[in-house]
């Protein structure tokens, strides 16, 4: 086996193999470590025409007959590509901090409460007041009602359950 090439791209290089494989030339990829592909010539014998080829890939490596290539040895290529792709939980053990994991733990737990009907005791720990020095009873002057509505066109607030809150005032 002969070495041609080392390419840093494993999609191109697999055209420049396709478009070999077409022409019925054996070309070999082998991972080299650090992202680095090398392509080994099994065969002395083509080397010349191998070569030469080479050198016309490197110089436009999107030219089209190297992805006619490939479309038409496709289904009888040996190597397949696998794309492995990080897991979301890899992810979050290696990247987040502890407040952003504190964060998305609250948040899901929050999330799960209100999944499985404690919504609106959630909702009525968890809210801002309705007005300033109240804590969910309506000030002087105001009055505050839930309206069941499903559209709520009058409501202004969701107050839990399915429910919005309609602060009207008296003064």
């Amino acid at each position: 086996m002969k070495r041609l090439v080392t390419l840093n791209n494993p999609r191109m290089a697999q055209a420049f193999i396709d478009y070999m494989a077409s022409r019925h030339i054996d070309i070999q990829m082998m991972p080299e470590g650090e992202g680095q592909f090398a392509l080994w010539l099994t065969d002395a014998q083509h080397e010349i025409e191998v070569e030469a080829e080479l050198k016309q890939f490197l110089a436009n490596p999107s030219a089209s007959k190297y992805s006619a290539a490939s479309w038409d040895v496709a289904d009888s290529r040996k190597s397949k590509f696998h794309y492995s792709s990080p897991s979301i939980m890899g992810m979050v053990k290696a990247k987040a901090g502890p407040v952003t994991l504190l964060i998305m733990a609250v948040c899901t737990v929050i999330y799960f409460l209100q999944m499985f009907g404690f919504g609106d005791g959630v909702f009525a720990l968890l809210h801002f007041p309705a007005s300033k020095g109240s804590s969910g009873n309506s000030g002087a002057g105001s009055a505050m009602h839930c309206c069941t509505s499903p559209l709520p066109t009058s409501c202004s607030t969701y107050c839990g359950g399915g429910n919005w809150v309609v602060i009207s005032s008296d003064v």
